[in-house]
Protein backbone atom coordinates (compact mmCIF):
# COMPACT_ATOMS: atom_id res chain seq x y z
CA UNK A 1 0.00 0.00 0.00
CA UNK A 2 1.71 3.54 -0.54
CA UNK A 3 0.77 6.14 1.80
CA UNK A 4 0.86 9.85 1.32
CA UNK A 5 4.21 11.12 3.39
CA UNK A 6 1.53 13.92 4.44
CA UNK A 7 -0.26 10.99 6.19
CA UNK A 8 3.16 10.36 8.60
CA UNK A 9 3.11 14.13 9.62
CA UNK A 10 2.90 13.43 13.58
CA UNK A 11 5.56 10.44 13.15
CA UNK A 12 9.63 11.02 12.63
CA UNK A 13 11.10 8.85 9.85
CA UNK A 14 14.43 8.99 7.70
CA UNK A 15 14.66 8.36 3.76
CA UNK A 16 17.19 6.37 2.67
CA UNK A 17 18.79 6.07 -0.94
CA UNK A 18 17.95 2.72 -2.40
CA UNK A 19 21.00 0.88 -2.93
CA UNK A 20 20.94 -0.77 -6.09
CA UNK A 21 19.08 -0.54 -9.99
CA UNK A 22 15.81 0.57 -9.33
CA UNK A 23 14.52 -0.80 -12.11
CA UNK A 24 16.08 -4.17 -10.69
CA UNK A 25 14.04 -3.66 -7.70
CA UNK A 26 10.70 -2.80 -9.18
CA UNK A 27 11.37 -5.94 -10.92
CA UNK A 28 11.65 -8.00 -8.14
CA UNK A 29 8.94 -6.47 -6.31
CA UNK A 30 6.49 -6.86 -8.86
CA UNK A 31 7.75 -10.82 -8.58
CA UNK A 32 6.96 -11.02 -5.71
CA UNK A 33 3.12 -9.01 -5.73
CA UNK A 34 2.17 -11.85 -7.95
CA UNK A 35 2.06 -13.83 -4.61
CA UNK A 36 -0.64 -13.21 -1.77
CA UNK A 37 1.70 -10.79 0.84
CA UNK A 38 1.25 -11.43 4.30
CA UNK A 39 2.24 -9.88 7.50
CA UNK A 40 4.56 -11.85 9.59
CA UNK A 41 3.41 -10.56 13.07
CA UNK A 42 5.12 -13.43 14.49
CA UNK A 43 8.51 -12.34 12.84
CA UNK A 44 7.61 -8.85 14.95
CA UNK A 45 7.59 -11.75 18.32
CA UNK A 46 10.96 -12.77 16.84
CA UNK A 47 12.46 -9.49 16.64
CA UNK A 48 11.35 -8.42 20.33
CA UNK A 49 12.45 -11.78 21.88
CA UNK A 50 16.21 -11.30 20.28
CA UNK A 51 16.55 -8.06 20.97
CA UNK A 52 14.71 -7.93 24.61
CA UNK A 53 15.93 -10.98 25.60
CA UNK A 54 18.49 -12.42 23.31
CA UNK A 55 17.47 -15.06 22.12
CA UNK A 56 18.95 -15.60 18.61
CA UNK A 57 16.90 -15.44 15.79
CA UNK A 58 16.05 -18.49 13.83
CA UNK A 59 18.81 -19.55 11.28
CA UNK A 60 15.89 -18.99 8.31
CA UNK A 61 12.90 -16.68 8.40
CA UNK A 62 9.83 -18.25 6.64
CA UNK A 63 9.01 -16.30 4.00
CA UNK A 64 6.66 -14.10 5.42
CA UNK A 65 7.80 -10.86 6.01
CA UNK A 66 7.56 -7.64 8.35
CA UNK A 67 7.75 -4.28 6.18
CA UNK A 68 12.29 -3.84 6.89
CA UNK A 69 12.51 -7.53 5.52
CA UNK A 70 10.03 -6.89 2.65
CA UNK A 71 12.11 -3.92 1.71
CA UNK A 72 15.83 -5.99 2.12
CA UNK A 73 14.69 -8.92 0.41
CA UNK A 74 13.92 -6.67 -2.76
CA UNK A 75 17.17 -5.11 -2.27
CA UNK A 76 18.93 -8.83 -2.18
CA UNK A 77 17.14 -9.85 -5.38
CA UNK A 78 18.25 -6.90 -6.97
CA UNK A 79 22.09 -7.52 -5.85
CA UNK A 80 22.41 -5.59 -2.70
CA UNK A 81 25.19 -6.63 -0.76
CA UNK A 82 24.66 -5.57 2.67
CA UNK A 83 27.61 -3.76 4.85
CA UNK A 84 28.37 -6.68 7.48
CA UNK A 85 26.30 -9.57 8.89
CA UNK A 86 22.61 -9.53 7.87
CA UNK A 87 19.98 -11.30 10.19
CA UNK A 88 17.54 -14.04 8.79
CA UNK A 89 14.78 -11.63 10.12
CA UNK A 90 15.25 -7.73 9.21
CA UNK A 91 14.71 -5.32 11.69
CA UNK A 92 14.24 -1.90 10.34
CA UNK A 93 17.24 -1.14 12.56
CA UNK A 94 19.40 -3.97 10.95
CA UNK A 95 18.07 -2.44 7.55
CA UNK A 96 19.74 0.99 8.68
CA UNK A 97 23.08 -0.69 9.76
CA UNK A 98 23.37 -2.71 6.60
CA UNK A 99 23.00 0.15 4.00
CA UNK A 100 26.28 1.83 5.82
CA UNK A 101 24.83 5.29 4.79
CA UNK A 102 23.24 8.64 5.90
CA UNK A 103 19.96 9.39 5.07
CA UNK A 104 19.12 11.37 2.55
CA UNK A 105 16.04 13.06 4.22
CA UNK A 106 15.08 13.45 7.84
CA UNK A 107 12.09 14.23 9.25
CA UNK A 108 11.55 15.08 12.90
CA UNK A 109 8.01 16.23 14.53
CA UNK A 110 7.89 19.99 15.57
Amino acid sequence: MLVPLSQRANEDFDVFDCPVDRGRVRDAVLSTMRAKIDYDAGDLLHIAANRLLGIPLPAQDDGVLVCSAYSARAWLSAGWQPNGSFPSIAAPADVVDALGAEPKAVYRRP
